[in-house]
């Protein structure tokens, strides 16, 4: 949480600004749910398009975000009385998306549109300018957006590296960004694991972990693409040398998958010599303890499942996870979110090489580890 926040509520002008400050890139890094649109478009610097004839199988298409209609809304049949049925309704459900800034932005103005939203536009949106560098937020309240309408809001004069947006869902077609690259820039990293390729051979049904450690996983792509699994594959490893150094930040991407992403990943960091030969049998393992209370460690948990569940009509649930060793340290953990950015930053040790564990099976676009070279 920033240590400094400000808040106030503003008010949108329908028009444009009679001058702006240069448009800034943004990406959409995570977001609770777009059933309705590709979500990616709400980022998009381009003004929004509408084709009156265009339809998909869920309906009429739109650009930008637009959640589902029912997010804090649920219904249960009750245990005191099963033929009734209990409707909750939670008010405070909100649906979030996270945007990433290009660079460091002297904000200016914001435009939030609900261009081609005539009758379902999002409303009580909550703005939350953040400055990682100096941990500072700036709060932004907007009570309703007007249908089919462009906001304008300027005179901001906050320095931000990314924003969060909070709205009751509806559809919000764009967002933009005008502001000047400020003058102090968080430190520049070295790509430390830029091109590298895996060590050891891994189920890689379509695309490959060699491609997601290569420059071509840098979300061009307007549709999915990167590592995929076999839908039979259980338990994921890649383990790849890095330029020895130090390692400050990893990165995740699991942009473009939203129904197949992988839910969980271990990073594990080894500092090894250069004449030293690395076998698989070195890596972490799988400690599996079950829900009969059986404990066991296997370098293959589709092989292990497989002879235990053999002739078994009923069998146990599992909790998994991976374990460190004499070669390799665990620095990271992730729990893994639909075409989603997922950063770990602030980190701070040495490594020659990266081993990443992931479950259960699915897909990811791109692993990048950022840092500092060693100076030799």
């Amino acid at each position: 949480m920033p240590t400094q926040s400000k808040y106030s509520t503003v008010q949108g002008q329908s028009t444009q600004p009679d001058s702006l400050a240069e448009q800034v890139k943004l990406s959409l890094i995570e977001y609770s749910e777009s059933s309705f649109t590709d979500p990616h478009t709400f980022v998009s610097l381009d003004k929004p398009q509408f084709d009156q004839d265009a339809y998909s199988h869920i309906g009429k298409i739109y650009e930008g975000i637009e959640p589902y209609r029912m997010g804090g809304h649920e219904s249960e049949p009750s245990e005191a009385k099963p033929i009734e049925l209990i409707h909750h309704y939670d008010p405070n459900h909100r649906e979030h998306a996270v945007i990433l800034f290009d660079q460091r932005t002297e904000v200016q103005t914001l435009c939030i549109s609900t261009q081609f939203f005539a009758g379902n536009p999002a409303s009580d949106v909550k703005v939350t300018l953040i400055d990682d560098l100096l941990d500072k937020q700036h709060i932004l309240h907007i009570a309703d957006l007007q249908p089919d309408a462009e906001h304008w809001f300027n005179d901001i004069q906050f320095t931000a590296t990314r924003l969060i947006l909070h709205f009751k869902a509806g559809g919000i077609t764009r967002i933009w960004a005008f502001g000047d690259k400020a003058s102090i820039q968080p430190p520049a990293l070295t790509w430390l694991s830029k091109n590298s390729k895996v060590l050891f051979k891994e189920d890689d049904f379509f695309g490959g972990p060699d491609f997601a450690l290569s420059e071509q996983a840098d979300r061009s792509t307007q549709h999915m693409l990167g590592w995929e699994t076999s839908r039979s594959a259980m338990g994921l490893q890649a383990v790849f040398p890095i330029i020895h150094g130090t390692v400050n930040e990893i990165m995740i991407d699991t942009y473009r998958h939203v129904n197949n992403y992988l839910r969980s990943a271990w990073v594990f960091s080894a500092q090894l010599p250069e004449d030293y030969t690395l076998k698989k049998e070195d890596c972490p393992l799988w400690e599996v303890s079950s829900s009969e209370g059986e404990s066991f460690k296997t370098d293959n948990l589709k092989k292990a499942f497989s002879e235990r569940h053999q002739g078994q009509l009923n069998t146990p649930t599992y909790s998994i996870t991976a374990t460190a060793n004499e070669i390799w340290n665990l620095e990271a953990t992730f729990k893994l979110n639909k075409d989603a950015m997922h950063i770990k930053s602030n980190l701070n040790f040495a490594a020659t090489h990266i081993c990443i564990m992931l479950l259960p099976h699915g897909g990811l676009h791109a692993i990048k580890v950022m840092g500092t070279p060693e100076v030799k």
